[in-house]
């Protein structure tokens, strides 16, 4: 069911709709240059679905779509059969009866009615919004863009855009274009869309089953990583597809290529790949790549993003995303290898990946539970405020800096309950000053913002401990928003990235570790990956000194007198931004200003060059601080409940 015809990568394309067999057929055709498949029903509506990569499997009741890589509980590639049927209904499917990364999205053959059952932290995606009195479902958002008319930005994300450079949450960046999320099943009947949001899905039993580490506990929690493991790549050469690994070379992507090859037939090295650009500080990351590849016996590749090309691939990312979706300034680089796999090899590559491991097996973020003690907090700030360079003369900017940090705002929220320094919330936004983002938005905005994003991840996820949640708000924000950029990046060069630490199995396994055992031991953060590749004689893969995987000192010379200065310098400015203000920022004479130029540029390019593509000539009116940041329908505020069932 391919088509040359359309130039979109591999995506799904399905829904419902009240209009005929022959204007459904007709519509796609001449929007996307493809053929959908068509069921009619006796009430008049047309069920329809494509697809360039879904595995598709017909019953006499159902028609099937697996997308992903999905598995029966006993680790085989899922096969539906009469009794499976039966058997799937939302209850049942929350409880286990198919695992892995992935949907099953099934039609009914009697009725018109369709499910979409999503795994835990499922990292390809699905978008939906009404069309044509139906709903109109894609896995890719260019593609529900092309079939839709009239789509229009939706401005209330622009607050949470600013402060988390991502958007969390099912909500998109269009009006009435949504996405599914962790922890939702949806259903299509009796003419209405029915999400239903479950809590802890697929958690593992309320005892852990491990609740300290050792040698033994090791080595059979990578036997378990392995077996997961094996379950992909032999589905992979059933596919006749190309196992790769983006190794980086920290202890994450260093322990996927040792899962790797533990399933290797023979001797057989695997291939790697890394992006590096012509920065000073990204050469550390290089080096350490290059040393990870030796240890493991990789056949590395380093795909090279040439200098002053970044402006084009900056908007070449947003562009094929079709959203802003970027965190860091080196994101882009992974359309760089995506684009490398497609020209140089007509096999399909599947590209392990590690994002997600920080925030599912530790990172170091009990500093930002020391954030309540105000004094740790001024000094804190202080110094990250006083390394970055703001003037050309560091401590030219001491004066502002001070004045910044001690304004009778901060003091004001200090007596206050501890909203704002909440532990929860500081940790929820790594990137810039809560006071430059209260200068600009307001209180109100960010604390909605925070409220919003905490809220997402306390539906989903029942944490045990204070450093358990400040993990798992990561986990389902700023680890699963990245991961599903990148996944979508690859998938619009006809390659497929696996984002493994957001497998429902490996997320279940790293679960079944107490909180106390999983994120640090001693003084050691990551002691699950780190005692397993000690286990397997890669020491030095451990000890090496970690760098940071970016480029921002080097960046912010790019935006401030190098290659982006005219983008940044182009800029429209928002109407909630003073003329002075932005000015500051443009001109880098704002304490964190950069920090949030960044979001704003890459706001600005989503504006210019995907959101005009697709609007209707009448915009809706800018937001402002003071507007609602949240739809009511959505995240934080919600009047659904988990376990509930809401109507969009």
């Amino acid at each position: 069911m391919q088509n040359s015809t359309t130039d979109t990568g591999l995506f799904t394309l399905f829904g419902m709709t009240p209009r005929g067999r022959e204007w459904l057929m007709a519509h796609v055709s001449s929007r996307l240059g493809v053929a959908p498949a068509v069921i009619s029903y006796p009430n008049g509506d047309s069920g329809f679905y494509y697809t360039t990569h879904a595995g598709i499997q017909d019953t006499e009741e159902s028609a099937f779509l697996k997308l992903g890589f999905l598995r029966s509980p006993d680790g085989a590639p899922l096969h539906i059969d009469a009794g499976m049927e039966r058997r799937l209904t939302p209850h049942d499917f929350q409880n286990g009866s198919v695992s892995g990364n992935g949907y099953l999205v099934r039609f009914h053959r009697r009725e018109p009615r369709f499910t979409i059952f999503m795994t835990f932290l499922a990292t390809s995606q699905v978008y939906y919004m009404p069309w044509e009195g139906g709903v109109l479902c894609s896995t890719d958002l260019r593609v529900l863009l092309r079939l839709a008319d009239g789509v229009v930005p939706n401005e209330a994300a622009v607050p949470l855009h600013l402060m988390f450079r991502i958007l969390p949450g099912p909500m998109t960046y269009f009006k009435d274009v949504s996405r599914m999320f962790p922890g939702e099943i949806i259903t299509w009947h009796d003419n209405a869309l029915e999400v239903r949001r479950s809590r802890d899905m697929y958690g593992p039993a309320e005892k852990p089953a491990y609740d300290h580490l050792d040698s033994t506990v090791y080595e059979e929690y990578f036997q378990k990583l392995s077996a997961i493991m094996g379950s992909y790549v032999r589905e992979i050469e059933r596919r006749k597809g190309r196992v790769a690994n983006t190794l980086s070379g920290g202890v994450d992507s260093s322990l996927i290529q040792l899962l790797i090859r533990q399933q290797a037939p023979g001797d057989e090295a695997g291939s790697s790949f890394s992006f590096t650009f012509e920065a000073r500080g990204f050469q550390f990351e290089i080096n350490y790549a290059r040393q990870a590849s030796e240890r493991l016996g990789t056949r590395h590749t380093f795909v090279e993003v040439p200098n002053g090309g970044y402006p084009d691939l900056l908007v070449r990312t947003i562009e094929t995303l079709a959203q802003p979706m970027i965190i860091a300034e080196n994101d882009p680089g992974h359309l760089v290898v995506a684009e490398h796999l497609a020209a140089n090899d007509p096999a399909r590559h599947y590209v392990f990946a590690g994002q997600g491991a920080d925030v599912l097996q530790g990172e170091d973020v009990e500093e930002c539970v020391a954030n309540l003690d105000t004094l740790h907090y001024a000094f804190g700030e202080s110094w990250r405020l006083f390394g970055t360079p703001i003037f050309r003369k560091k401590l030219g900017g001491l004066l502002d800096v001070s004045r910044y940090l001690f304004m009778a705002s901060t003091y004001r929220c200090l007596r206050t309950p501890p909203d704002l320094f909440d532990p929860l919330n500081r940790v929820a936004v790594p990137y810039t000053s809560f006071e430059t983002l209260r200068h600009f938005l307001g209180d109100e905005a960010v604390l909605r913002c925070l409220e919003y994003r905490q809220g997402l991840a306390e539906e989903a996820l029942t944490s045990h401990t204070l450093v358990e949640h400040l993990h798992d708000i990561d986990m389902v924000t700023q680890g699963y928003g990245p991961a599903t950029a990148f996944e979508s990046l690859f998938a619009a060069s006809n390659q497929v990235l696996i984002p493994f630490y957001f497998d429902q199995d490996v997320v279940r396994l790293a679960k079944s570790v107490s909180p106390e055992a999983r994120y640090r031991q001693g003084h050691e953060v990551k002691p699950i990956p780190k005692g397993i590749l000690r286990l397997k004689s890669l020491d030095e893969i451990v000890h090496q000194r970690k760098g940071s995987s970016g480029f921002w000192r080097d960046f912010q010379s790019w935006m401030m007198t190098g290659m982006l200065r005219d983008m940044v310098h182009s800029i429209d400015r928002p109407g909630f931004i003073s003329q002075k203000d932005f000015n500051a920022l443009v001109d880098n004479k704002f304490p964190y200003g950069y920090d949030l130029v960044w979001p704003l540029l890459t706001y600005d390019i989503f504006q210019k060059h995907v959101a005009r593509q697709y609007s209707p000539r009448s915009a809706p009116p800018a937001w402002h601080p003071g507007d609602r940041v949240v739809p009511p329908s959505t995240g934080a505020g919600s009047d659904a409940s988990p376990g509930t069932t809401q109507a969009r």
